[in-house]
């Protein structure tokens, strides 16, 4: 018996406080999912591009490594079909109050948080870290701090791209997991 899995992070222009990420197999098509962001304190965050881990086959138990630039490395599980995985990535806005002039450093907090397992009557998964670029781990729920450097104009952004490591557990025909997810972010100093 082998059992398939999918999961998404998000698309983009959709703009909610939560979001929640849904893929479904049927055959080999993918239903993107919706992601989350809300303008708080003059700083946003846009999905521009989901996170999919793809679809696999594990028999007992398995990992699979996503990495920022998109490379893989399972453990214990079998890619099924075509190279259906990708990194995430989102954009983070800062826009300046009025009448604030001349270059400025904007440091933001990001915070990414997921359910701490998802359940189906044939599989146990979760989330056990994200991969952000020039951070490396990032533990779901633990903060991390970046910096939009000489914001000028009357908005910056910075894209970041990530990735995750899912873990696995069970046996069966085939399933769909789906990891509800929250980006939210904040400014700590301008």
């Amino acid at each position: 018996m082998q059992m398939m899995f999918t999961s998404c992070a998000g698309s983009s222009a959709v703009r909610a406080l939560q979001g929640v990420c849904r893929a479904l197999i049927v055959a080999s098509a993918l239903l993107p999912g919706t992601a989350s962001s809300q303008i708080q304190s003059g700083v946003s965050v846009e999905i521009d591009r989901s996170l999919r881990f793809g679809q696999f086959a594990v028999l007992g138990s398995g990992s699979r490594s996503l990495d920022p630039t998109g490379s893989v490395t399972d453990i214990g599980l079998f890619p099924i079909g075509r190279r259906d995985w990708q990194s995430a990535r989102f954009t983070v806005r800062h826009a300046r109050a009025p009448g604030v002039t001349g270059p400025a450093s904007v440091v933001v907090q990001i915070v990414v948080t997921t359910a701490p397992q998802v359940v189906t009557r044939m599989a146990t998964a979760r989330i056990v870290a994200f991969d952000v670029t020039g951070r490396g781990a990032v533990q779901p729920g633990e903060p991390f701090e970046i910096t939009l450097t000489g914001c000028a104009s009357t908005a910056c952004t910075q894209s970041i791209d990530f990735g995750a490591r899912i873990e696995i557990a069970g046996e069966g025909d085939g399933t769909t997991m789906a990891f509800p997810l929250s980006i939210s972010a904040r400014v700590l100093s301008e």
